[in-house]
């Protein structure tokens, strides 16, 4: 093994308590997620009763050790074509050492020692300094963005000419629009296709489907939620349609099918070549580009 990696050792049982113990202290206020389960006295006390078996079990884990304790660790799963990082943690006495980017570049020589071609690893949209290290050694987030809008604005002079949406029972519409978000990740986000596969990122099941057409002819499928509280529209489409003057329209006739028109809605598009093209068209309707709040990163270490 190089010099580089020789204070990184493999953890042990008797490190999981201390990492339970740094992840508490270190992810509190720097991972929403994290942050807003564990402030509820109950979900405190399931994480931490759950956490240890989670590290022990789900994973292998990876330590630095510096001034005879541990400075930091991440944690490795194999899937089918990548490896799955989480539990960065560096304790902050030891930060802006570049122990987070020593630990990544150590568990990326072990994800291709074991054949594995990508990396991949989730991560809060507020944690700047995270992203920044992320971003600064070659991740890339997938499909980051959605399209958000308050208020009835304009959409409702929109001309619907055309354009027609039929409802679909639940077992033909999942298995359309599937087949949509495929094209679309296809010819969207070519760059990512080796590695979707091994995570969870096809639409949910819930919800209303939707066929979308035009004069008659199908170019896409559409999906609405289930929610009240979080409305929100997936709407996949065959490309020629990416920001075409339809969009708008399809989105007025699948806001009248809701029950009830909502103060503000969430448009989900397939993929991020779509998002682009139509925030453009759809930005005159009131429409906002928004993070999601989990980014999903990916690296490809096939040029390394």
């Amino acid at each position: 093994m190089s010099e580089l990696y020789t204070d990184v050792q493999p953890t042990t049982m008797l490190d999981i308590l201390t990492i339970t113990r740094m992840t508490f202290s270190n992810m509190t206020g720097a991972d929403r997620q994290f942050t807003e389960i564990t402030r509820n006295p109950i979900g405190r006390w399931l994480i931490f009763l759950s956490l240890p078996a989670y590290l022990s079990f789900s994973g292998r884990g990876f330590k630095v050790i510096r001034d005879g304790s541990i400075a930091g660790c991440a944690f490795l799963h194999f899937r089918q074509a990548s490896a799955y990082v989480y539990n960065v943690n560096v304790n902050h006495r030891f930060r802006r050492q570049g122990i987070a980017r020593h630990l990544m570049k150590y568990l990326e020589t072990e994800a291709k020692r074991y054949g594995k071609s990508w990396m991949a690893l989730q991560v809060d949209n507020g944690n700047q300094p995270a992203l920044r290290l992320y971003e600064n050694i070659g991740y890339r987030a997938f499909q980051p963005c959605f399209l958000y809008r308050q208020g009835s604005g304009p959409i409702h002079n929109i001309v619907t000419t055309g354009l027609s949406v039929e409802s679909l029972p639940v077992y033909r519409g999942r298995g359309l629009y599937n087949r949509y978000w495929n094209i679309e990740q296809q010819a969207g986000d070519l760059w990512a296709l080796p590695v979707i596969d091994d995570y969870d990122i096809k639409p949910s099941t819930a919800g209303s489907y939707f066929r979308c057409l035009l004069n008659g002819d199908e170019i896409g499928c559409a999906r609405l939620s289930g929610s009240l509280s979080r409305p929100w529209i997936g709407l996949a489409l065959k490309p020629a349609y990416w920001g075409h003057i339809t969009t708008g329209g399809l989105i007025k006739l699948l806001l009248h099918e809701m029950r009830a028109v909502p103060e503000s809605i969430e448009l989900h598009l397939g993929s991020s070549s779509h998002h682009e093209v139509a925030a453009r068209q759809l930005n005159g309707l009131g429409f906002q580009s928004r993070t999601v709040r989990r980014l999903l990163m990916l690296k490809s270490l096939g040029g390394d």
